[in-house]
């Protein structure tokens, strides 16, 4: 079954209701069956609300993301949480970042089992029979590059058993959506390593990033990598205001 993805960036600094507005159009004119946002696609939860009035677009499934939902009471925030729309009706997933940096998850082995228990439980979707698997920005850091080694990859966890549930839960994956918030100008090589791993067994990596500059030439904004190789990028579509890209893949 081929599957159309549509993977959308946004330029960084939109007002948080020029993007409610936009994310809206973007999808009711939408004929992908999955469309992945940038990261911090709306801002606040208030911003969900406004957007479910707006979808009218019932058959394309959607992955966005909030940048931070307010704990009341506590006077904290959670921050950089998924939602997915589908059949026009937003769904929480319950569940947000974990961590940003290889030094947060290092040598942490609770924050790993958390990362990994969030995977396996509150991070997966299916669309057209497809079982999707969502990691939020920095998330890709549980990969660490061995630079001694052609910077290859292994799983930067220091358990046997949480490496082969991490395993795991990749491998009952098909489709892996990374969905980052900055534009990745830098260490292009050791992400390339992680996307090739990610993607191993048959499986199906994309990433989408905000982007400072609208660009048919930007390079660094969406990749998609398909058992272990890059697939080549189509030319975006621009929109008119500049405020955003798309492309759309067949897969």
């Amino acid at each position: 079954t081929i599957m159309r993805i549509q993977l959308v960036s946004y330029v960084l600094k939109i007002q948080s209701k020029d993007k409610v507005y936009m994310t809206a159009d973007i999808i009711n004119s939408s004929t992908s069956d999955l469309i992945v946002f940038s990261g911090s696609t709306l801002d606040t939860i208030e911003d969900v609300f406004k957007l479910q009035g707006l979808i009218k677009n019932k058959k394309s499934t959607a992955l966005i993301e909030v940048s931070r939902i307010s704990l009341g009471d506590i006077n904290s925030e959670i921050i950089n949480c998924p939602f997915i729309i589908a059949k026009g009706e937003i769904v929480n997933m319950h569940t947000f970042q974990c961590f940003a940096t290889s030094d947060s998850i290092e040598n942490n082995i609770f924050l790993a089992e958390t990362f990994i228990n969030e995977l396996e439980t509150r991070r997966k979707f299916k669309v057209k029979g497809c079982n999707c698997l969502v990691l939020l920005c920095g998330e890709n850091n549980i990969l660490k590059n061995l630079q001694s080694n052609c910077n290859n990859v292994v799983v930067r966890i220091g358990n046997k058993s949480l490496v082969q549930r991490f395993k795991q839960v990749l491998n009952s994956s098909d489709i892996i959506l990374n969905i980052i918030h900055q534009p990745q100008y830098g260490n292009q090589n050791k992400l390339h390593k992680r996307r090739e791993f990610f993607s191993q067994n048959n499986r199906t990596y994309l990433s989408t990033n905000n982007c400072k500059k609208l660009s048919s030439s930007v390079k660094s904004t969406q990749y998609v990598y398909r058992n272990g190789i890059k697939i080549d990028c189509p030319e975006p579509i621009i929109d008119d205001n500049g405020r955003y890209m798309y492309r759309v893949f067949s897969l």
